[in-house]
This record gives structure tokens, C-alpha cells and sequence, in this order.
């Protein structure tokens, strides 16, 4: 009874939505085909499951962690979830966060991965050579936020989902 009604949660976040701009967390994608069809086929994609449905979900929960743990350290971030767009690239995304640094204000995005991904991660090269697609798509999303507020450098925060 409680786990069908967790899974029932879980079905009901899962949804087909009309495509009419390039996301920016989509935009590392390396298949022109892939773009096209999104914009133009988006309600005959396959939705993803209740399995992965409770990963992205994890994610989300692993975001407002992070968040938490900054501002106990007295790092502040502004913004979180704020929406961006570019119109005259139908482009638009939000950012995790904005970090106040010394610095500056810079683009945040929170990335939660397995112990694995985790290790394998050192450089922004490593994000651009990673063996999964997800994780070569991050550095496009972060440079089209850093473009959008104009800033030059932006921040990717790792948390590895065991610790």
C-alpha cells in the first residue's frame, strides 16, 4: 500500500510538455536529428520511468541539500531556479543557484552523481570526454547561463549521492 502509492506519486510527475524553445540543459546534446525531433515530434517521444522519475526527483532533493550546507557555511547563493532566455535563439533554461563569491556572482549549477561519476570528474575536460551523454551535455548548459549573465566564469558543485 505505501510503496504503490509512492509509485503512483511518482507516474503522475511524468509528462510529455510542448517543446517550443532549445533547452539549455539540452543543448550538449551532439545530434542535430535529436534537436529536430524535440521541437517537432515532442509528443511521440517514450517518457522516461518511475525508476528514473525517482532519480531526477533525488536530484532535486540533493539541490536543496547543497543549498543548505552553503548558506551554513555562509557561502550565499541568490537566485535558485531563476529562468533565462535568449530569444533570439529560442533558448532558455533556470540555474540551480547564483554563488556569491570574493570573487563575484557567479552561474551555479549542483550536479548530483554515484560514487563512480564522482571519482571520474576532476576537470571540465573530463565533463567534456565523459562516458555518458548527460554528463557531456553539463558544460554547454553552464556556458549558455555564464553567456546569458554575462559572466566569464561560471561553478559547477558535485555532490556524491553517498555522502
Amino acid at each position: 500500500m505505501i510503496v504503490e502509492k509512492i509509485i503512483e506519486t511518482k507516474k503522475s510527475k511524468i509528462k510529455g510538455y510542448p517543446v517550443n524553445s532549445n533547452r539549455a540543459s539540452e543543448l550538449g546534446h551532439p545530434c542535430l536529428k535529436y534537436h529536430v525531433l524535440s521541437r517537432t515530434r515532442w509528443q511521440e517521444r517514450t517518457l522516461h520511468d518511475v525508476r528514473l522519475q525517482q532519480i531526477f526527483d533525488l536530484g532535486n532533493d540533493f539541490e536543496e541539500i547543497v543549498i543548505r550546507e552553503l548558506a551554513e557555511a555562509r557561502i550565499k547563493t541568490i537566485e535558485q531556479q531563476r529562468s533565462f532566455a535568449w530569444p533570439e535563439y529560442q533558448i532558455t533554461g533556470h540555474i540551480d543557484a547564483q554563488v556569491m563569491t570574493d570573487d563575484g556572482i557567479f552561474p551555479m549549477e549542483i550536479k548530483s552523481c554515484s560514487p563512480f561519476v564522482f571519482k571520474s570528474i576532476d576537470t571540465i575536460e573530463d565533463l567534456k570526454r565523459g562516458k555518458y551523454l548527460y554528463l557531456r551535455k553539463y558544460p554547454v548548459q553552464l556556458n549558455l547561463y555564464m553567456l546569458m549573465t554575462g559572466k566569464e566564469k561560471g561553478v559547477f558543485l558535485f555532490k556524491e549521492k553517498t555522502s
